[in-house]
């Protein structure tokens, strides 16, 4: 979806509001961009979270929703405004309707806002209040009552500017790996990345893993999946063969594999069960 735009749809499905927003620009590099949502289906539907390289931040304005990844083997979770840490599985959503922001943070910028080691977090579901403590409700109640989606926008950018200042960076050598896997859409190889910093593997892993999240491996790994869920997106998406050449998988098959192991689902079906005018992927099916 473009920048700033705010799209509406009205259908046998349901109905919903999507916008979306880039952050201000001491943000950008740090903080993906701001999702707002207020969807009401037309019967009863479980939501997808597909995983990307970003931890979330969501305020909820409706009903709790419930939380859970079947991949992970953890308990489910019911949560008006959560924090989701990194996943490398799907998560499974249900509310009876959706309504609220997302807020996707890159792990740099989410390392600096939680100040904790992000491996505490990855595979769980927090309350907001972990993150924002004793504020937490003020805040979500200040963003749901705003009198539009901009507003909105504009008081997570002064209210993420603000805590952002004052967490720490990760190390130095941690912050280059991240961009160099960001910046080669996933393709560097460990061993090359390791020797560039002047660490060893082990190291890299160990230091990586715990201030990140994830290994460097698991890291790439997920931010090719992620490149490859961006193109599947699209109205115009290419051939599957030429979005597996794209991302970097071996073969269509190999891309098929990465899709269903992230996802749950194979490549058709991740398309299939995308709402229409990007309002997410829901299961309408029972499946």
């Amino acid at each position: 979806m473009p920048d700033g735009v705010t799209s509406r749809h009205e259908s046998a499905l349901g109905t919903w509001v999507r916008a979306w927003q880039r952050p201000g620009a001491p943000l950008r590099g740090l903080v993906a961009g701001y999702h707002g949502y207020e969807q009401r289906l037309a019967r009863p539907a479980r939501h997808r979270g597909i995983p990307g390289a970003s931890v979330a931040l969501v305020f909820g304005f409706g009903p709790p929703q419930t939380v859970s990844s079947p991949d992970a083997g953890t308990e489910p979770v019911t949560l008006g405004s959560f924090v989701a840490g990194l996943y490398d599985r799907h998560v499974l959503i249900d509310a009876p309707s959706y309504h609220g922001i997302q807020v996707d943070l890159g792990p740099v910028a989410a390392f600096r806002l939680l100040r904790r080691p992000l491996r505490e977090l990855t595979g769980r579901t927090l309350p907001l209040h972990s993150v924002f403590g004793r504020h937490a409700d003020r805040v979500v109640e200040r963003l749901a009552t705003a009198p539009s989606w901009p507003d909105r926008f504009r008081m997570l950018d002064r209210l993420l500017i603000a805590n952002l200042h004052r967490g720490m960076l990760p190390r130095t050598e941690v912050h280059q790996a991240w961009r160099r896997i960001r910046a080669t859409g996933g393709r560097v190889r460990v061993g090359a990345l390791a020797r560039e910093l002047g660490w060893s593997e082990r190291r890299l892993a160990s230091q990586f893993g715990d201030q990140l999240g994830m290994s460097p491996k698991r890291m790439a790994g997920l931010v090719r999946f992620e490149r490859a869920a961006a193109l599947l997106a699209r109205p115009d998406r290419p051939s599957l063969a030429e979005i597996a050449h794209r991302v970097g998988y071996y073969d269509q098959a190999h891309l098929t594999t990465e899709v269903r192991r992230f996802a749950g689902l194979t490549p058709r079906q991740l398309v299939g069960d995308r709402l229409p005018d990007q309002g997410g992927v829901f299961d309408l099916t029972g499946r």
